[in-house]
């Protein structure tokens, strides 16, 4: 293979190279068109954390890969719950994602780390009860930590 040498005449000719942009256009219209006001604001925090993310000096990088906040917004995809609260979505050190949903003294947080794993909490009065690996080829398991915030704090 031959390199690419940069000259007058060759970057009049250079291949036009397409960087696609990330588009959530559709699942956002699904989170206006479905009546899950909480996955609108999840997205566009997302978003935010994603797109606003600095190396900050004694507290770590900041800054989240698209490969790690696309698996978040699957996650999001996935949540089926319609009538759960707004969550709080921030980014960790190291380039992980946080997504924290609470109720009363209930809370479920989903961490989504660059390595690829991904970690779902059930947490009672600020206490981990339950850590789970989420498993995105099961659906019904993304719902079921959920469903036990809002169940109990009813």
């Amino acid at each position: 293979m031959t390199p690419f040498i940069a000259t007058d005449a060759t970057l009049a000719e250079r291949p036009q190279v397409i960087v696609p942009q990330h588009n959530t256009t559709q699942l956002e219209k699904m989170a206006v068109s479905a009546g899950t006001p909480w996955l609108y604001s999840a997205l566009s925090q997302l978003w935010e954390v994603e797109n606003t993310g600095q190396l900050i000096p004694g507290i770590g990088d900041l800054r989240v890969r698209e490969e790690t906040a696309s698996r978040a917004r699957l996650f999001l995809s996935l949540v089926s719950i319609t009538d759960l609260p707004v969550p709080t979505v921030t980014a960790a050190s190291g380039g992980s994602v946080s997504i924290i949903w609470s109720m009363g003294d209930r809370e479920v947080k989903f961490a989504c780390y660059p390595d690829g794993q991904a970690m779902i909490y059930k947490c009672e009065d600020d206490e981990i009860v339950e850590p789970r690996a989420v498993n995105f080829a099961e659906v019904s398991s993304v719902g079921d930590q959920l469903r036990w915030m809002v169940q109990q704090s009813r």
